[in-house]
């Protein structure tokens, strides 16, 4: 059986829409007003997000994200040296970014 397709007409439409798109500021779930500064601190800085996105993963604990942004009780300093610790045995680790 053949079956066969054709594309809406509005299909270019909806791709020039989330072509255009961009983070509103709004964030999905319950969090707080702490959390939301704490995520937009990384926001700002993509090295930090990647650094504090690579800590989450490596830690698996669901917190460290946007403690490791907002630096709370010295998260991101942890961060840092748990996601290069490799790196600076060998003495090529720069400086842990910082909030600019």
């Amino acid at each position: 059986m053949l079956v066969t397709a054709r594309p809406a007409d509005d299909t270019e439409d909806i791709m020039a829409d989330e072509e255009e798109e961009e983070h509103s500021g709004e964030y999905h779930g319950r969090l707080n007003a702490t959390t939301i500064a704490q995520l937009q601190v990384c926001e700002a800085n993509v090295e930090l997000m990647e650094m504090c996105m690579r800590c989450a993963k490596l830690t698996k604990h669901n917190t460290v994200y946007p403690q490791c942004c907002g630096n709370f009780d010295k998260v991101r300093e942890f961060c840092y040296n748990y996601v290069y610790y490799r790196q600076e045995r060998g003495g090529t680790a720069t400086e842990a970014p910082t909030s600019k």
